[in-house]
């Protein structure tokens, strides 16, 4: 996963925040059939408080019939320390799909996004996370289910024309 280094001045000191996600790993299918556990690390400097107070993180999706790019916050206010968050994606898909009419890529076209909030709540830094590929998710289009479904209707119809010439 991908970290980033936050620089804060403090008075005569400087203190470094680094953070980063971890998992889930992305070599892997996100089912969203199932919670989700996202992870990630924070290693602070040894002078006061870093300027990050909590993190948001946001899911966000390519939708396969249009190109769109669709999030949704899953979690906000979450502590830096805790490490750890689960995520239950139930209802993701039907959210989307009411609201927006939209199937999701079977591309690896997906990802997490992280956002420090520092003290006044605004957003400090935003991290996307590595992409991934859906699973656990049904109608996802992409390329090839497009070509499939293609394939399929040329192959009908030229059965449908064979059969009206009487080759069949």
């Amino acid at each position: 996963m991908r970290f980033l280094p936050l620089l804060c001045t403090v008075l005569p000191a400087v203190q470094a925040l680094s953070f980063g996600l971890t998992g889930p790993d992305a070599s892997q299918p996100l089912n969203l059939s199932q919670p989700v556990e996202i992870t990630w690390t924070t290693t602070e400097g040894n002078v006061g408080e870093p300027l990050a107070r909590v993190l948001n993180i946001w899911f966000w999706a390519l939708g396969g019939n249009n190109g769109g790019t669709y999030g949704n916050e899953i979690g906000s206010n979450l502590s830096l320390s805790t490490e750890s968050y689960t995520w239950n994606p139930s209802g993701l898909v039907e959210n989307f799909r009411d609201n927006n009419d939209i199937q999701l890529s079977a591309g690896k076209e997906h990802w997490f996004e992280a956002k420090l909030v520092g003290d006044r709540g605004n957003t400090l830094v935003s991290m996307p996370s590595d992409k991934y590929v859906l699973e656990g998710v049904p109608d996802l289009v992409g390329a090839a289910g497009k070509n499939i479904a293609v394939s399929k209707a040329v192959v009908g119809i030229v059965t449908g024309l064979a059969v009206l010439k009487g080759l069949l």
